[in-house]
């Protein structure tokens, strides 16, 4: 405004004045926004922006909100999908609305802010829909804030245990090449078993792991036909001993980022194809690969992956979680 009058050689009004300009325009500008804002909410969405300022027990749900995310660690991790779920209803009315409100992003961030600043007790105070502005604001800054915090735990997590994995594949796999006497031995004391079985037509499978675990008969099948061992084979049975370490951290993250994937068809196909299977109920038909993906994997895991044209599906999924890491850490990856 003093701008202003410099540029049109108006004479600076009193400070008196200045206040009272100043608190017009102000206060015609919240009755814009508040009259914007109770044009477009719903009375059900508004009711819903009540409910985190209705103090429960000692706290008001609001102040939950304000949880940080402070490491990778799981219960962060869990606390943050929790929090995704619940902004992300009023993330949907935010996106309707803010636009509406015709408001500039600083202004945005400004009144996101304020939900830190205030307690809820103050909060509860203030003109109500300038509280509801203020929480469309907040909830529409911080889902996308938790939504990249998301995004970089799954690549943080996928690449800890696929390194994790490696190390200890390469352990094992010394371990492995210092015992091949005794796995020979197992082994032998299995076919033994086999012989001296009273069963004519099947023998049961506790009997036969009691030598060799059945985890380990692919290693046992390599020593004993050439005295090597594919270290590729021991990666991809350690990522089977880590099945539920992986669905355990991994699925949930998966499932809640919305990816946005252009320029790499194969990558495309590949997630929606292991985002059907995981959102279908459980059933004993799984999909077969699309022929792009199956194309798509390389030599080197290829073999691993489809065994005689049958999925390994735990391994088809991490493979799809280490790819997706990748483009993240190369920044060609995005959230819708």
């Amino acid at each position: 405004m003093l701008d202003i009058c410099n540029q049109q050689n108006i004479a600076t009004p009193a400070q008196s004045s200045m206040d009272k300009i100043v608190n017009d325009i102000w206060q015609q500008e919240q009755q814009r926004l508040h009259k914007t804002f109770r044009r477009h909410a719903k009375k059900s969405q508004r009711q819903l922006l009540d409910t985190l300022l209705a103090k429960q027990d000692t706290n008001y749900p609001v102040i939950e909100f304000r949880h940080e995310m402070k490491s990778f660690k799981t219960f962060e991790i869990d606390k943050a999908l929790k929090q995704q779920e619940q902004f992300r209803v009023i993330f949907d009315i935010a996106k309707h609305i803010i636009p509406k409100l015709k408001i500039p992003s600083n202004t945005v961030d400004y009144y996101a802010s304020l939900i830190n600043y205030y307690k809820g007790t103050q909060l509860s105070k203030l003109n109500k829909n300038a509280v509801h502005i203020y929480l469309l604001c907040y909830c529409y800054m911080q889902y996308q804030k938790i939504n990249d915090q998301l995004l970089e735990a799954f690549k943080k997590k996928v690449i800890d245990i696929y390194n994790q994995s490696t190390k200890t594949a390469n352990t094992n796999l010394a371990n492995h090449m210092g015992n091949t006497r005794q796995i020979r031995q197992q082994v032998s004391e299995m076919l033994l078993a086999i012989k001296r079985s009273k069963h004519k037509t099947h023998i049961p499978k506790t009997t036969l792991f009691r030598y060799v675990q059945e985890n380990e008969l692919e290693i046992a099948a390599a020593l004993l036909s050439n005295d090597k061992l594919d270290p590729e084979a021991i990666f991809w049975q350690e990522i089977d001993n880590n099945k539920g370490i992986i669905n355990r951290n991994l699925q949930p993250l998966f499932q809640s980022l919305d990816l946005v994937i252009v320029r790499h068809v194969p990558l495309k196909e590949a997630t929606e194809y292991i985002q059907k299977i995981l959102n279908q109920k459980k059933s004993n038909n799984t999909p077969s690969v699309p022929s792009i993906v199956s194309e798509w994997l390389t030599s080197k895991v290829k073999p691993y992956i489809l065994l005689d044209d049958n999925v390994k599906l735990n391994r088809l999924i991490f493979w799809v979680y280490y790819q997706l890491a990748q483009q993240i850490k190369s920044n060609k990856l995005t959230l819708k």
